[in-house]
């Protein structure tokens, strides 16, 4: 007990735990801290709506696909150097795209989750999910630009596979009105 005294706990501890040092303020962090970030890698926390989030059945060590959906987007052609001419001088096109949904990070860990408390039955009840993920510095600044921009979701991968690849879509036109156009 004297190894405890004026020590603050970094996680809950329950009763009849044993309380390793490395849970401790001041104690040893393990590699990777108490989440376990990959060397080079950040953590990263968002919260989405309950089926946006998984629906209450992704857990801590799992995998995940994350998906982002883009709607009123447009391109802009022309050069960087067009772009930042003073104001009245750029010569540029600015071009609408359709909606689409892309595969933003294929495979990404989760270090940390918090789901919707369960129902009186014992299912995912309603509710915000809030994911931590274990990303590269490139996936952190995607998912964040894509928080702001477009509407995420999360799928659960199975265990030990991983995420796909797969070019953006937009939902085809004749799955929207229900026959062939």
């Amino acid at each position: 007990t004297d190894e405890l005294r004026n020590q603050t706990t970094t996680t809950a501890i329950l009763a009849n735990e044993q309380i390793p040092t490395s849970r401790l303020s001041g104690g040893a962090q393990t590699e990777g801290g108490r989440l376990g970030i990959s060397p080079g890698h950040v953590a990263v926390t968002v919260k989405e709506d309950g089926p946006q989030g998984g629906g209450g059945v992704i857990a801590r060590g799992d995998s995940v696909t994350v998906y982002a959906t883009f709607t009123q987007s447009s391109v802009i052609r022309g050069t960087l150097k067009e772009l930042v001419k003073p104001k009245g001088t750029a010569i540029s096109e600015k071009q609408d795209l359709p909606d689409f949904t892309l595969t933003l990070i294929p495979t990404v860990r989760v270090l940390a989750i918090t789901n919707p408390p369960l129902d009186e039955n014992g299912n995912p009840g309603e509710g915000d999910v809030t994911l931590t993920l274990d990303l590269t510095p490139e996936d952190a600044q995607n998912l964040v630009f894509a928080q702001e921009n477009a509407t995420v979701w999360f799928g659960l991968l199975p265990p030990n596979e991983e995420g796909t690849q797969i070019p953006a879509s937009t939902v085809p036109l004749d799955l929207l009105i229900g026959k062939k156009a």
